[in-house]
This record gives C-alpha cells, sequence and structure tokens, in this order.
C-alpha cells in the first residue's frame, strides 16, 4: 500500500536554498559577533587610552621628571669615561684665568684634576685626587710651586686632617686632625699652632665631652743632660652626655682665670674631694 508522501516534496533545487539560508544566517551571526568583538575591544583601548590620558600628580610629574634628569646625567657621565677635559676658569681674584685638566676613570667619574695658572707662570695651583668619584686628597701650591696645604678625606668625604705649610720654609704652620664616629658625627678634633693645640672631643649623641688648651713646655733635665718637652694643660672643661660642665681645671693664669680646678654638680660648685667621691 502507498501511503504518499505528506507533505510538499522537496526538491534538490529547494534544499539548495535553504541550505543557502543556513549559511547567510550563521554569517550574519559571526558577523554580529565579530562585531561585538570589535567594540568591545575598542572600549578596551578607550578605557586604557583614557586611563594614560589622566593628568599626573605633582609628584608624579616630579618623580618622572627627576628620572628622565638623571638618565640624561649619567649619559653624559658616560660620555667622558677614561677622558681627559681641558677647561678654563676666570680667578676670583681677577687678573688672569686657570687652565683646569679633569681626568675621569672607566665610569666617568673624576679621578684627578690639576689646576694651573695663566699668569705667566703657569704654575700648579691645585691637585685633587679622587678614590671611586669621591675626593681623597687636595693639595695646594704657591707660585713658585711649593706645596703650602694638604687637606685629607675618608671614603665618606669627612675631613681627616688639613696641614699648612710655609711657602718658604716648608715647616708646618698649622695642623688639624677629626675622628668620627661610625654614624658620621664627629668624634674627636684637634687644632695645633706651633707648641699651641686646642682639642676637643664629643659623645657620640654630638654633645661636647671634653675641650682642652695645651702647649708645649721645654725643661732641662739635670740628670740626663738634655731638654725635655713636656705637653702642659693650660685649661679643660669636663662635660656629661647631657651637655652639663662637671669640672674644669685651669693652669697658669689661663685666659685670666685662677689656677685650680673647679667642679661641679648639678649646676652647682663643689670641692675636688666631693667630685672624687662622685666620681668613685
Amino acid at each position: 500500500m502507498n501511503f504518499g508522501i505528506i507533505g510538499p516534496q522537496l526538491t534538490s533545487s529547494g534544499l539548495a536554498k535553504i541550505k543557502r539560508q543556513e549559511n547567510s544566517y550563521q554569517a550574519q551571526n559571526e558577523q554580529k559577533l565579530n562585531s561585538n568583538n570589535n567594540v568591545s575591544a575598542q572600549n578596551e583601548m578607550k578605557i586604557t587610552h583614557d586611563e594614560n590620558s589622566k593628568p599626573l600628580t605633582s609628584e608624579q610629574q616630579a618623580v618622572k621628571d627627576s628620572a628622565r634628569q638623571q638618565q640624561l646625567a649619567d649619559i653624559e657621565v658616560m660620555k667622558r669615561a677614561n677622558k681627559t677635559i681641558v677647561t678654563e676658569e676666570e680667578s676670583p681674584f681677577g687678573g688672569y684665568s686657570y687652565t683646569i685638566e679633569t681626568k675621569y676613570d672607566s665610569l666617568g667619574r673624576e679621578e684627578k684634576i690639576v689646576a694651573r695658572r695663566n699668569d705667566g707662570t703657569n704654575s700648579i695651583s691645585s691637585v685633587k685626587e679622587f678614590k671611586n668619584g669621591v675626593l681623597s686628597k687636595d693639595l695646594s701650591y704657591s707660585r713658585d710651586n711649593n706645596l703650602i696645604g694638604v687637606t685629607e678625606y675618608d671614603s665618606k668625604g669627612n675631613m681627616l686632617s688639613d696641614v699648612s705649610y710655609d711657602s718658604e720654609t716648608g715647616k708646618e704652620e698649622q695642623t688639624k686632625t677629626y675622628e668620627y664616629y661610625p654614624n658620621g658625627n664627629l668624634k674627636f678634633s684637634c687644632i695645633t699652632n706651633g707648641d699651641n693645640s686646642v682639642r676637643r672631643e664629643h659623645f657620640e649623641n654630638g654633645q661636647v665631652k671634653c675641650y682642652e688648651s695645651s702647649h708645649i713646655e721645654e725643661k732641662y733635665d739635670e740628670n740626663t743632660g738634655t731638654t725635655v718637652h713636656k705637653r702642659v694643660v693650660d685649661y679643660r672643661q669636663d662635660y656629661n652626655e647631657q651637655g652639663n660642665l662637671y669640672r674644669e681645671i685651669v693652669n697658669n693664669n689661663y685666659m685670666g682665670y685662677p689656677n685650680g680646678t673647679n667642679c661641679y654638680y648639678n649646676g652647682e660648685v663643689i670641692t675636688e674631694e666631693e667630685y672624687k667621691k662622685l666620681s668613685e
């Protein structure tokens, strides 16, 4: 029995038409999806652009400018590596100039600077020596090329010593020496002019610990038949870490002070015997 086919039969051309419609529909959906993705990507780019376009705060701008300046400075430093550069500077006293020869190390740091006078003598005025880019020694010369001063520094740039010399005899005129605590605070200083010296000691907190003025005395020793040089304290002050004076020693009527030892406790004058008991 032939029941026949219910509904209209699809010809080959009809099937092809349906297939084309399905492909068209799928293509439209893909196009729409791609369009949505493009819009999303554009929005993301817009957001990123907006964030990058926000004006920098003053702090951010300062950091940016500082980084740029440092970058430019580093470039300039490396340009002079292993070079010797010659420049001229006017003398602050007028009448002539200086020729400055600056030698740089492989990292572009100063290694040695020699200054010469352009005054007809062509004499050396000063020589500066550096270690790892830090000034370590500074030498000064007279127009006759005699050494008249030497200053030395530690690796942190702290002055260690400063010696001045007579330009004709070469004899030391004044000597300054310094010591420091690890935190950089001054620990000790001494200034000597001939036979006279002034020295100061400091606590680590910076307070003065001791101030002392002294001189060298020559005394003839009858037993040995020789002259003995002895340092004599003229004046001395001792302080505690709070900065309070607790002892004062005067010899030889220094600066008009009467001889003797003055002791103090909480700002009050006490006897030397009382001071010794408090010190035990």
